[in-house]
């Protein structure tokens, strides 16, 4: 394993068993690395910050209804099921399948709403996450 890979999954990568299975990516919130969980196509997600911690911890709760299924967590990672079929919503969306392609993101909303139970504690309620933009939206411009 490369030294960098190692020193930002190997630790999960041992902890959990898994094998790399394509590139890592890195963005401004979270390390991604694709990997295999034995036969498992999954993605491993490690959080670089509190807002996808916090993501973390409500995928684990939707409990794949809905949403990717949460094969382990701890602290800051997360190792989901890894989605592998050769369907796009954008790629939908781009050849003029977007009234399907919308269907389906509506269906998947309703079931992440319609989840029972307390969600997690530390999450930010939508009305406070997006105040500002209501701010905005009501401002003369």
């Amino acid at each position: 394993m490369c030294p960098i890979l190692g020193r930002m999954f190997g630790f999960y990568l041992r902890r959990w068993n898994l094998v790399s299975d394509g590139e890592p990516v890195a963005t401004h919130s979270s390390n991604l690395l694709p990997v295999r969980a034995g036969d498992i196509p999954a993605m491993l997600k490690i959080a670089r910050s509190d807002e996808e911690r916090r993501g973390a911890s409500l995928m684990a709760w939707w409990n794949g209804n809905g949403a990717a299924r949460v094969l382990a967590q701890h602290g800051g990672a997360i190792l989901l099921e890894r989605a592998t079929g050769r369907r796009s919503l954008a790629s939908m969306a781009h050849e003029g399948q977007d009234d399907d392609a919308s269907r389906i993101i509506c269906g998947v909303a309703m079931r992440l709403h319609a989840q029972g139970g307390t969600p997690p504690a530390d999450l930010v309620p939508l009305f406070d996450w997006y105040a500002e933009l209501s701010r905005v939206a009501g401002a003369d411009t």
